[in-house]
């Protein structure tokens, strides 16, 4: 076994993604992957800890659904993952907001869930096939999951700072990022799209037409509001068509109501305001161009308990970029993944 912690000048993230063949001894030798999981374990811990104070109660979700709530929009590349299971066809959940909304109407209070998340786009420095996704969905609107996704990141530096502090340091080369980040008190600035659109749009790489009329942030562009912020900062209503159609569209505009948390490798945390009603929901589905079948039993849900909700879902992963100073998010899960291939273990 590795000497203690103490006696390591710094941990190198060991890219054994790049050898797979060579994955299974480096997993049981390299301290990378021991200080990953104490680190994990310990933010897990305090996810649940944090939403357990504020009033949510954990949810048990499964991971197949017939109701994705991915492409995310029409300029998306966020593809779902089908699976045939004893002879039927569903998905690979992307995300279980949807089952998410209809706990909350059944328990009349906040849930969330820490579970997989599948996405079937290729695997690269910041995206995963497969990753570990914290989401949480409250009665409310934009500002108040924007509060309370804050006082989140704020809750999780905080507990990692106070129970892996030397572990990280031994990985990252110090704490002093989450202790900025923590002495922040989890208030954070905001930035709306358009306003970052009319500050730097004209230059070239920090905006995407995604789709034709369809602009979204690039990474470029998310480093650009991280760096000029000195940290975490919110870019909020972006262009309606660039997101998914149940998120509630803001009145009087060609945007919505939505945020994304920017930190370290750039989004790390997306949140919305869901359309409150059947009708205004039906009208997005067709807006976007998405077939209703698939969700009738949600247009069904929202006819019946119309209410106003928002959500937040963070990955688990790209946040832990941040916090050990990855480059790459591969470093950051024991396990190998990649869409179409078979890789133990």
């Amino acid at each position: 076994m590795p000497d203690e912690l103490g006696t390591i000048d710094r941990i190198l993230a060991p890219a054994s993604w790049k050898r797979a063949d060579r994955h299974l001894h480096t997993l049981l030798n390299s301290p990378w992957y021991r200080v990953l999981h104490d680190v994990t374990a310990d933010l897990h811990r305090a996810t649940h800890s944090f939403f357990e104070a504020n009033g949510a109660r954990f949810s048990c979700v499964p991971v197949t659904t017939t109701s994705v709530s991915s492409p995310m929009g029409l300029g998306s590349d966020s593809l779902p993952v089908r699976a045939t299971i004893n002879g039927g066809q569903v998905y690979l959940a992307d995300s279980l907001q949807f089952l998410l909304e209809l706990t909350l109407r059944i328990r009349h209070g906040p849930v969330y869930y820490v579970s997989t998340s599948f996405r079937g786009e290729d695997v690269d420095a910041t995206h995963l096939s497969e990753f570990s996704h914290a989401e949480v969905e409250i009665f409310g609107d934009l500002d108040d999951i924007i509060s309370l996704g804050s006082r989140y990141v704020d809750h999780l530096s905080r507990a990692l700072l106070d129970e892996q502090g030397d572990s990280i340091a031994a990985i990252a080369g110090g704490t002093a990022h989450l202790e900025a980040v923590a002495a922040r008190g989890g208030d954070y600035p905001r930035i709306r799209f358009d306003e970052a659109w009319r500050r730097f749009g004209h230059e070239p790489g920090y905006f995407d037409e995604v789709a034709p009329g369809i602009l979204s942030i690039t990474r470029k562009g998310e480093h650009r509001l991280i760096r000029e912020a000195e940290g975490p900062v919110w870019i909020t209503h972006m262009p309606r068509m660039a997101c998914p159609f149940y998120q509630k569209p803001e009145a009087g505009t060609e945007y919505c109501l939505s945020a994304d948390l920017l930190l370290g490798p750039g989004e790390i945390l997306g949140a919305g305001e869901r359309c409150r009603s059947h009708d205004e929901t039906m009208a997005s589905l067709t807006r976007h161009q998405v077939d209703a079948n698939a969700y009738r039993w949600y247009l069904d849900m929202k006819k019946a308990t119309p209410a106003q909700t928002a959500g937040f879902g963070l990955g688990i992963e790209r946040f832990l970029m941040w916090v050990l100073g990855a480059t790459d998010i591969r470093d950051c899960t024991p396990w190998l993944r990649r869409c179409g291939e078979v890789i133990d273990p």
